[in-house]
């Protein structure tokens, strides 16, 4: 995703804590904190008035694919 956010420096922050010893998320730029990280930066696009939360990395985290 080409378009940037102003949270950038809050989610690449949040992603690298978000359950950090579970295997999907364990390895730094790995596959699933990369996937976690555009699902975040999405929202945080779409959804202008909401922006980024902290917290919100949690249940993304939950909800992403994992195949």
């Amino acid at each position: 995703m080409k378009q940037d956010t102003p949270f950038m420096e809050d989610i690449i922050k949040d992603v690298h804590r978000t359950f950090p010893n579970h295997p999907f998320f364990a390895e730094k730029g790995g596959y699933g904190q990369k996937s976690l990280e555009y699902v975040l930066k999405g929202l945080s696009i779409t959804y202008k008035d909401m922006g980024y939360c902290q917290g919100l990395n949690f249940i993304c985290a939950l909800l992403v694919d994992r195949k």
